[in-house]
This record gives structure tokens, sequence and C-alpha cells, in this order.
């Protein structure tokens, strides 16, 4: 017998019945979410409202309706004025109806989504859809295009970025003021926008005090030239520190030096240590002090006073500390004071104080009572007693001078 070469398939017929029970299924899906939003159009269309209120406000006037109905309201107290006193009738009205009535002569809008209803400045609301493009070119002072710098709405997130070409193209609202132009290594510019449509922005570079001139052992330099490791401190970041000595204001300003508070005694000071400990014979453990070119202790550098500083600069390897040979193994804090100036004359005054008060003091006991404890002590471990019995009496107040 010859076997049909279809019979391992499935019928034409099969298949057929598989594309109706398909389409059924899609058909009732797209009937089911059609009858959602007809029911959730409905509601709005068929809910009814009854108001009879005088002389109460917009928010008593919303919670009422809240309470009769599945209405929600959304708004910002900021925009919509919601302690407005307001006179309003309504029979088994809809929703529009109602909020026509409560809006009229207001510059409010409303909008019904499903059963939540959202509360905005109509004025608002056409200005932010009333918007104007821009467009330009970021570049750099040499003419070469920036890609990747931001341009951004001054005060908001809005913004876009710069094509390969430098180029922008960015929607704003009407009444929007100043766009942010920035990117990495340069300057950020601010531009107030006017009536053009086009803006090209050149950014100039931002210096981070590679040409600042610090003070080494030799003199000064620029920041850029040194190759000796050190750090240095400007006036600025010292001067208005309220601490007792300035050795106190450079903690946590200086990386690699160590700045300890041993005591909390008045006018105690703090140790610095660069580094490390060295270990070479007769050096100490303090870095050595220079002040305008003077070799100085701690105690002069204590004294300074931190508005009469310039620069504070600690070199802190051999190579930047070598014109100082051995005594340099810990350190050197090179500090430079201010000096005048020619130009306008200028006057500051500083003025601090503090008070330094014990929080507790302890008990003494009198002279009479620390004999007789101190004998009552040495009697208790069979020593002879400290005092013998004419001291005794001195102290208990019996001296024989006084007779004269």
């Amino acid at each position: 017998m010859k076997l049909n070469r279809f019979t391992n398939r499935p019928s034409l017929t099969n298949r057929v019945c598989k594309i109706f029970v398909v389409m059924r299924i899609a058909l009732f899906l797209l009937l089911l979410n059609a009858s959602q939003l007809f029911a959730a159009d409905s509601y709005s269309q068929s809910a009814t409202i009854n108001l009879n209120i005088s002389n109460q406000s917009v928010k008593a006037v919303l919670t009422e309706i809240q309470n009769q109905s599945e209405f929600f309201f959304m708004f910002n107290s900021k925009i919509v004025d919601v302690e407005r006193k307001v006179d309003i009738q309504a029979e088994n009205e809809k929703i529009g109806q109602v909020l026509d009535k409560l809006f009229a002569g207001a510059d409010i809008t409303y909008t019904v989504i499903d059963r939540q209803i959202v509360l905005s400045s109509a004025k608002l609301l056409s200005e932010q859809q009333q918007t104007k493009k821009l467009s330009g070119k970021v570049t750099d002072q040499a003419g070469v295009p920036i890609p990747g710098a931001s341009v951004v709405i001054k005060g908001t997130t809005m913004g876009v970025t710069t094509n390969n070409d430098g180029t922008f193209a960015l929607s704003v609202a009407t009444n929007a003021k100043v766009i942010v132009f920035s990117f990495v290594g340069m300057k950020s510019q601010e531009v107030a926008l006017d009536n053009r449509s086009q803006y090209n922005i050149v950014l100039a570079e931002e210096t981070i005090g590679i040409e600042e001139v610090v003070a080494i052992g030799y003199g000064t330099v620029k920041k850029s030239s040194v190759t000796g490791a050190l750090t240095s401190v400007k006036s600025e970041d010292v001067k208005f520190i309220p601490v007792p000595a300035l050795s106190n204001s450079l903690a946590g300003r200086l990386s690699g030096v160590y700045v300890s508070q041993a005591s909390g005694a008045p006018g105690y000071a703090a140790a610095i240590r660069v580094r490390a400990i060295n270990t070479w014979k007769g050096t100490g453990l303090d870095p050595l002090y220079v002040i305008d070119g003077v070799v100085s202790d701690k105690r002069s550098f204590d004294a300074l006073d931190n508005s009469a500083v310039d620069n504070i600069t600690v070199l802190k390897d051999a190579a930047s500390g070598a014109i100082y040979g051995a005594r340099s193994a810990n350190g050197v804090i090179l500090v430079t004071t201010q000096t005048g100036k020619t130009g306008k004359f200028q006057l500051n005054y500083n003025y601090s104080y503090s008070f330094d008060k014990p929080s507790k003091i302890p008990s003494y006991v009198s002279a009479k009572d620390m004999v007789r404890l101190m004998n009552y002590a040495r009697s208790s471990e069979n020593l002879p007693p400290a005092y013998d019995a004419q001291e005794i009496e001195f102290f208990n107040g019996n001296d024989p001078a006084r007779a004269w």
C-alpha cells in the first residue's frame, strides 16, 4: 500500500482553525482594552456633582468634589490659588461644567485623565509650550571645534552636547534667560539669550595653577617648572582660621604633611612631620623652618600671625631641599611673609579672643589632714611615721615662731 506523503503534517483544516483561534484571542484583548478606555471616559461623562457653597475657599470646594465622587485633584499651591473665596451652586452637573464655573475668570486650566484632574496655570502652560530653536558652534581660542561641550539652560538640567564638529541645536522655552556653555579644562561661559537664534561661542582655557609662583630653596620659580616634591598653601587659606598657633592651621591642607595635636593645653602648638621621621643623627624630628630666608625654630614659626603669612611651601624630598643639606632630612617649611605693595592703600583689621577655663577644679586636703593621712598610711604598713609630734603641732597651727 502506498503511504500518503502528507500523513505526518498538519492538515489544511487544522491550520485554518489555529489561525481563527489566534484572531479570536487578539479580538478579545482589543475589545477588553477598548472597554477599559470607554469605562474611564464614561465615568467622567456620567458622574454628577451637587454643590451649594458660599464664601468658601477653592480648596474646600475641591475637597467636597472628592468626597462626592472618585475624582482626585493634583496641583501646585504656589501656582493655583486655592485660598480664593468662591460661591458655587451645581445640581447634578458634570465635572467639566462644575470646574468651568469654579475657575471662571481665573488663570487656571484643568486636564481630566481618568479619575485624576490636574490643575495648572494657563499662562505658564502657554509659555512652556512656546519654544524657540537655538543653534550654533562651540570652539576654542584657536578656532578648533570642541565636541562634547555641554550646552545647558541655567537653573535646569535640560541641555545637549555638541557634535563632532562642535555644533549644537537646542529647543528652549521663550522665558529662558541664560545658557551655560562648559567643557573640561575650559572656563564656563554664561550667555544671556536675546532675539538671536545663532550663537557661536569661544571657550577660553582654564589654567589650573601651573603658572603659579612658588618658593623653593633657591628662590622662586613657576610651579610648572618644579621637578621636586613640594606643596604650598596661600595666605587666603590660613589667615581667617581661628587657631592658637600657625602650625594648627596647616592640618589637612598639605599632602604628605602630618599635623598632630598631642595636648589640648592653652597655647599648645601642634607637631609637624613631613612624610616620615629620619634617622640622621642630630637632626631631631621637626622639619627645618626658614622664614623669609632666615633659618628659625618652631617657636618663631608658631609666633607668626596667620594674617602676616603670604605663602607657606613645604619641601618634601631631597631634590627640592638639597641646598640645606642634612638639615632638610625631615623636610623644609619655607615661609614668606607679606610685604608692602604698590597700588591703592588697603587696611585690614582682624580681631579674635578666647577664654580658657578649667571645667572642674579638684578639691585638695589641708596640710593638717595631709600629715595625719600620711602617718596613718605608713602605720598600716608597719613603717615609722613620716612626721613627729613637733611637726604635727606645726601643721596644726601651733607654730612656736608665732609667739614672737
